[in-house]
């Protein structure tokens, strides 16, 4: 077994997995152990984020788009992270410092989870122009269906965000969205991994 490709996980192809697969075939202590070990000294953010998400879409999870971000303490950059579709795979992105004072960023999920470090998820079928952020609204135009944020506690007790969505119809459900929050724990190990090797990634708050 390679120390970079964790066990525990049937058919490891990009897209659904199989209809006879389950969730229970992804072997969570195996993976995490990967994740927070030998993944998070070897790899890239981007190579983390993408075998993460390749490997749990493998196990059942109809992930389409998943985005895991930190703030910075840098005067030019307020975030940086690494977005992944299941189309295109992962790449890195950086948010200007002056978007975080603008609507695309105030009071949209994502900073709701990182200010009140809960959980936000949202059904985008039956959205209301009302109560719902326009980034909402966007992903639901572009064929998400299911829209679910946690909370990313880091060691020295900063909260960042990562983000989940699925074009499934009907949404996760909440066997997936329960088997994402028992690994939302782990998923800092991507993000933690750049600011071992880059200091210049180190998150604020």
């Amino acid at each position: 077994m390679s120390l970079l490709h964790p066990s525990g996980i049937r058919n490891a192809q990009v897209g659904y997995a199989m209809p006879h697969q389950r969730i229970s075939d992804f072997n969570v202590v195996d993976f995490a152990t990967w994740l927070v070990g030998a993944a998070r000294v070897a790899l890239s953010p981007v190579e983390i984020v993408a075998q993460t998400c390749e490997r749990l879409v493998a196990a059942g999870i109809p992930l389409w788009r998943v985005r895991i971000g930190q703030r910075l303490i840098n005067p030019l950059i307020g975030a940086w992270g690494v977005i992944w579709m299941r189309e295109t795979g992962a790449e890195e992105y950086t948010v200007p410092r002056r978007v975080l004072a603008t609507s695309s960023f105030t009071g949209s999920p994502f900073e709701q989870v990182i200010k009140t470090r809960t959980r936000f998820q949202r059904s985008l079928g039956d959205l209301d122009p009302a109560h719902d952020h326009p980034v909402l609204f966007e992903l639901a135009a572009d064929g998400s269906t299911d829209y679910l944020a946690l909370p990313i506690v880091y060691g020295d007790g900063s909260v960042q965000g990562a983000a989940f969505t699925t074009d499934a119809p009907g949404g996760f459900g909440p066997a997936a969205m329960a088997f994402i929050e028992e690994l939302s724990p782990f998923l800092a190990a991507a993000p933690s991994a750049a600011v071992i090797r880059w200091p210049s990634k180190r998150p604020c708050c």
